[in-house]
């Protein structure tokens, strides 16, 4: 009989169990090793993402609260014959001092100062002087914070975009906030004109971390020169 008819009535040989259980595990090695790559690559994208995003949005965040810190003045008024301040201590500003594990406390109070528009009372010109009250606190939101900085005007009239009174979100899944009084010698960007006006430099750190990851955050620092007196809560 020739070879070709022999192979052609030869049966067919059958996979044993051993190699269908060898190809089952180099197939499920295979998919793993493309799942965790995938995986990875996922991982590197969503946390990219939000470290820019979030990155972004606490640096306008603390120029928001910069401004509003370096406008934290005591309460006067303008007469046609001085400029009448009152430094009273319940105008000074108040600050919650070192690092502050904001995960614990479902809400804390982290500064408090006031914004004072002076008043007039000159032949030309009369008008009331203007004090808002602002107030940074946090807020527990799951695992992190939220830092919420409050606007309350507590004298004078009221503006109509109301500036003087709203509330605003500065940042989500904040861990921790850390502020330190520094020497007003340590101010930057100061004239020395003015470096005589300032009464030190409130130095802020905002720590947030990702929702997920726990070891994927972002810091953003800020130091601020202040024209009142800041005392720790």
């Amino acid at each position: 009989m020739p070879d070709s008819a022999k192979l052609k009535n030869s049966p067919r040989r059958a996979l044993t169990l051993v190699e269908i259980l060898i190809t089952v595990a180099v197939l499920a090695m295979i998919t793993f090793a493309l799942y965790t790559i995938v995986t990875g690559m996922l991982r590197t994208v969503n946390v990219g993402d939000w470290q820019s995003r979030n990155q972004i949005k606490m640096r306008v965040s603390m120029k928001k609260l910069h401004m509003d810190l370096f406008a934290a003045t005591y309460p006067s008024m303008i007469t046609l014959q001085k400029t009448i301040v009152e430094k009273d201590s319940k105008w000074s500003l108040s600050y919650r001092d070192g690092k502050t594990d904001l995960t614990n406390a479902s809400e804390l109070m982290l500064i408090q100062f006031f914004i004072s528009t002076p008043g007039r009372d000159t032949p030309e010109e009369k008008c009331p002087r203007k004090i808002v009250k602002v107030t940074l606190k946090s807020q527990k939101n799951g695992k992190a914070a939220s830092l919420i900085l409050q606007k309350e005007l507590v004298e004078g009239p009221k503006s109509e975009d109301l500036e003087d009174s709203k509330t605003l979100v500065l940042a989500d899944n904040v861990r921790y906030f850390d502020a330190k009084l520094l020497g007003s010698e340590q101010a930057k960007d100061i004239s020395e004109t003015t470096l005589d006006k300032i009464t030190g430099v409130l130095k802020i750190e905002i720590h947030s971390g990702h929702p997920t990851y726990e070891n994927t955050f972002v810091t953003e620092v800020v130091e601020i020169p202040l024209h009142v007196q800041a005392n720790k809560m």
